[in-house]
């Protein structure tokens, strides 16, 4: 089903037994997981197996089992790999022959193209969660704000979207934060409790590696808020080829012509900061850290790795190849 439809079949009480969320959203695949534990009638205790965890036979043992006290089996899969399609659909066999066995798989990884193929079989369905538009985000946090009984005019409300850098997630984590104030919010409650995201944009993070200054907290700040390994990774890619081409430009025409380079104009202050650092490698280094960056992303996205420590390893031998 498409996303616009998820939360009314949830409310008309149309979801299959057997559910798969996956896409980019990370948050409103956790927020949604939430949603249909509780409306499957699971409480506070579904069965859950990670990737680590699963094996076929213990997942068709707990849904094939009887429910007790007559409540619900709810089996739910969190995973960034696949899973095999003819153990998906032997999962989902077992949920069609059960009034009360329930399936849902949360799929974190990146193939939003074919992972979801057992879900598309009778008496099963899927979602694809994109990152949230403003006006839908801010319906979120509004409703979050209520249900922490919390008092914010949708002015501050907006503003505090706009400290994180329009991060959803993040927001509602402040949410839960500026509920303990106990006492209607107003902005310069934000400027005071609320840290704000400008200074660990992904751009100003990359600067700070590429600067051979301290990082790692500012990216453990951005893995917090959902970015993932591949998107940082490609993110700094971005940006060195940016600075090549200043460097490249400035090397054949002797000024900066931004415009020229990127086609529009981006503020004084970065366009200060990225000449400066542009001029700072050589032609040779930009080749060096370009194909490290390249070999980093394609070992990123294999299988069964343990991508974070990949991930921090490949930044510390990045900086020192600066």
């Amino acid at each position: 089903m498409k996303q616009f439809e998820f939360l009314p079949a949830l409310q008309r009480g149309e979801i299959p037994h057997a559910f798969m969320l996956f896409g980019e959203s990370h948050f409103l695949i956790d927020a949604y997981l939430s949603q249909l534990i509780a409306h499957f009638g699971a409480g506070e205790s579904p069965h859950t197996l990670y990737a680590h965890e699963y094996t076929l036979a213990n997942a068709k043992a707990y849904l094939s089992q009887g429910s007790l006290f007559g409540g619900a089996n709810v089996l739910v899969l969190k995973s960034e790999s696949k899973f095999a399609k003819k153990e998906l659909d032997e999962l989902i066999a077992l949920t069609t022959k059960s009034p009360s066995a329930y399936l849902i798989w949360a799929y974190y990884g990146d193939d939003h193209r074919t992972a979801s193929t057992a879900f598309s079989q009778k008496g099963s369905d899927s979602v694809r969660l994109f990152d949230p538009p403003a006006h839908e985000a801010l319906a979120i946090l509004s409703q979050r704000a209520k249900a922490l009984h919390l008092s914010i005019e949708k002015s501050v409300l907006e503003y505090l979207y706009k400290t994180q850098e329009h991060n959803v997630a993040l927001a509602y984590q402040e949410l839960e934060k500026l509920s303990l104030l106990n006492r209607p919010l107003q902005t310069h409650d934000i400027d005071t409790y609320v840290y704000a995201m400008g200074a660990l944009t992904l751009d100003e993070t990359i600067a700070q590696l590429l600067e051979k200054k301290s990082f790692l907290h500012a990216v453990a700040r951005l893995r917090e808020t959902g970015e993932e390994p591949v998107r940082i990774i490609t993110a700094i890619s971005g940006y060195i080829t940016q600075l090549y081409l200043f460097w490249a430009y400035m090397r054949v025409h002797g000024k900066l012509d931004v415009r020229a380079i990127l086609g529009y104009f981006p503020p004084p202050d970065v366009v200060k900061a990225k000449e400066a650092l542009a001029m700072r490698f050589k032609e040779a280094q930009y080749r060096a850290i370009l194909d490290f960056l390249i070999e980093a992303e394609l070992q990123l996205k294999q299988g069964k790795i343990d991508k974070d420590a990949l991930f921090y390893a490949k930044l510390l031998q990045l900086q020192r190849l600066l």
